[in-house]
């Protein structure tokens, strides 16, 4: 695999030197990309963790990206040798270096140290500090990274002179940072550390590395720092040349599930051709399939299927020959590679880094990821969950000569439920889309541009989506008005105390009673009758229900006393006042009172109108 993986990036490598393409378009050769590791760790299933199984090498055979073992966005990374005090060299150098090997012996490259577990543990790491105590090397970790002892990577030893790594998050816009696992930090090698950096290069926090002893093993607490873009680990005091060791287990995004499903595109798995497949949810492994197609002529759209991924957090192109600085996350006024004036100020203002969003591609090469400027249309196939309610969709770059881009929402049977029109948010704008929470929905579509020639004459439609809000839990509803009892109702219906909600209801026959529901109302539940007791509360709970909330138990509870009264068979009413208990127990008609009578009397619902 490890082969395979070289000959893919260094195709990739290859791409970017001809084309111009972005590093950050590499896509991670694996097998699986939205399988989860196979290293135990000591994370919860709610966070991202990268183990380092997951890797792509560049073209000098180094690794200069890996994924987390939930996603799929690539976080790029580097390793720099310490050359000098506080100098480090240009050349990147980092390495996947698999702890488990048996203890060399005689250990002439000097790798015991980062061995995974210790031998007190069974594992081949030797050194007092991983032996046992508060740093004890006890669990095995795999792969780690490692900054390489030289430019051979073959040679898979750490540098015993120390360094830094930098891992680059801007695939994913920020991430929040739970902890990092550190081996191997010597007394004298204190002064290490990790340091989180945002937007625009401001340190958010910075930790240093504890002296774990020969072979010992930290989880270093990064404090759920979020707004993180970049993370630097430095191994040894900068001042002197030593700080060998090695790092694991960056844990990051430990949030807790939102109400939301959102298709923020960091997990995706790509076709045969390298366009995109399907996508993920950030809370589910059900497919969304996806497809783009490119307008060729006014309405009529390219049967190649060309949905790609961009990296909206990369620096703004200086010249910008690919035109792609409006689709950059967050615009330059607030920290990123953003330019023009819709996403300066105002209400379309691109103020937050969004990282991967979704395009359609301009060519047939999916490593040249760069908008289409002719338009087209993309669709999101919900299919494999049944059905959706989507909330909204968050799109960038509306010009003014693009207008007339839309949002179709289908249901089953290619029914469509829902049209929302974009609005023109200018250039590098950015519009969240509120499509109302429609159910029932199958398929989305997301036109970009008019369907014909735009107002400057030509085929128009660039731009990208991101965030796409679904299966958000129903709001809770509101409560309203408020309720009397059984009592009030009877005292009320006629006269001038008359209350208005009665309507004509007070002459009308209730059901097979042969009484009105006035003298209904009147006649005592003699003997217990369960049918009069019901019909007490039930027909207090109708009028209360035409000018207050209800709740889903007492909507049940009224739905099951109508199903009751109403039940008829020869066109005779099955349940009377005589003949009671035909269609349910005497017990059944208590418990549904009894929930109408609370309902009445303000124990639960919008509360007694005396209240």
């Amino acid at each position: 695999m490890k082969k395979n993986l070289f000959k893919f990036s260094m195709l990739l490598a290859v791409a970017t030197v001809f084309y111009g393409c972005s590093p950050e378009e590499e896509e991670l050769a694996q097998p699986d990309v939205l399988g989860k590791s196979s290293k135990n760790t000591t994370t919860t299933e709610s966070c991202e963790t990268v183990t380092f199984d997951k890797f792509t090498r560049g073209q000098n055979g180094f690794v200069n990206a890996v994924m987390s073992d939930k996603a799929s966005a690539p976080i790029y990374v580097s390793a720099y040798r310490k050359t000098a005090p506080n100098t480090y060299s240009s050349t990147n150098v980092a390495n996947i270096f698999n702890s488990s090997q048996p203890t060399p012996v005689p250990d002439v490259n000097q790798i015991d140290d980062i061995l995974t577990p210790h031998q007190n543990f069974g594992g081949g790491g030797v050194g007092a500090g991983g032996a046992s105590g508060p740093f004890a090397n006890n669990t095995s970790l795999g792969n780690l990274l490692i900054i390489n002892r030289t430019n051979d990577p073959a040679q898979a030893y750490d540098n015993n002179q120390g360094g830094k790594f930098v891992f680059d998050f801007s695939s994913y816009g920020t991430v929040t940072m739970n902890s990092i696992t550190v081996m191997d930090v010597d007394d004298y090698e204190a002064g290490g550390k990790v340091v989180l950096y945002g937007i625009g290069g401001t340190v958010l926090k910075t930790v240093m590395l504890q002296v774990s002893g020969d072979n010992g093993k930290q989880r270093v607490e990064l404090g759920n720092t979020s707004g993180v873009v970049k993370m630097e680990v430095y191994l040894g005091p900068s001042g002197t040349l030593t700080g060998s060791g090695a790092i694991d287990n960056i844990v990051f995004n430990c949030l807790p599930p939102t109400e939301c499903e959102v298709v923020d595109f960091t997990r995706y798995v790509r076709g045969s051709d390298g366009f995109l497949s399907y996508v993920t949810s950030n809370q589910s492994w059900t497919p969304i399939y996806v497809s783009a197609f490119r307008r060729t002529a006014p309405n009529t759209y390219s049967i190649t299927d060309v949905p790609n991924v961009f990296n909206s957090g990369q620096p703004t192109p200086i010249p910008d020959i690919n035109q792609i600085d409006d689709i950059l996350t967050p615009h330059q006024n607030f920290g990123g590679g953003g330019v023009g004036e819709g996403g300066a100020a105002g209400p379309y203002a691109n103020n937050m880094a969004l990282g991967n969003v979704f395009i359609i591609n301009r060519t047939n090469d999916p490593t040249m990821a760069y908008d289409s400027n002719t338009g087209g249309k993309m669709v999101f196939d919900f299919s494999a969950y049944g059905s959706v309610s989507l909330t909204s969709i968050t799109v960038l770059d509306v010009d003014s000569y693009e207008a007339g881009g839309k949002v179709v929402l289908y249901g089953a049977g290619n029914t469509v439920l829902k049209t929302v029109m974009l609005q023109v948010s200018g250039d590098n704008g950015k519009q969240i889309v509120n499509l109302g929470g429609t159910t029932g929905v199958v398929r989305m579509e997301v036109f970009l541009g008019p369907g014909g020639i735009s107002p400057n004459g030509q085929l128009s439609g660039s731009g990208a989506v991101d965030n796409i809000v679904f299966n958000c839990p129903p709001p809770p509803p509101v409560e309203y008005g408020c309720t009397y009892t059984q009592g009030y109702w009877k005292n009320h219906a006629t006269g001038k105390k008359r209350d208005a909600t009665w309507g004509n209801l007070a002459n009308s026959t209730f059901y097979g009673s042969g009484m009105t529901y006035l003298q209904l109302f009147n006649t005592p539940p003699k003997g217990g009758n369960a049918y009069i007791i019901l019909a007490h509360q039930y027909m207090a709970a109708k009028l209360n229900r035409m000018q207050a909330s209800s709740t889903p138990q007492v909507d049940a509870a009224f739905a099951a006393a109508t199903a009751y009264f109403s039940a008829k068979s020869g066109g005779s009413y099955r349940n009377t006042i005589s003949s009671p208990y035909n269609t349910a127990t005497r017990s059944q008609l208590i418990q549904w009172a009894g929930i109408l009578g609370a309902y009445n009397e303000g124990k639960i619902g919008p509360g007694h109108c005396d209240d």
